[in-house]
């Protein structure tokens, strides 16, 4: 597997989400220690907000 690049970069978390995520790690990084690569490369984030999903199409049109 890939390592993880600069995890902080990849994952855009929510401050309160970190800060209560930080304290439960013991003081460790959220974003480097539970971003997880996928055999095929890509990482998977801790935790997704809908500001990660695409826009929604215009009414009456059908996304790709």
């Amino acid at each position: 597997m890939r390592p993880i690049r600069s995890a902080r970069s990849l994952c855009s978390l929510p401050a309160r989400w970190t800060k209560r995520a930080t304290k439960e790690l013991g003081g460790k990084d959220p974003a480097a220690l539970l971003t997880k690569p996928t055999a095929e490369g890509i990482n998977v984030k801790p935790l997704y907000m809908s500001s990660d999903l695409p826009a929604a199409p215009p009414d009456g049109e059908t996304p790709l």
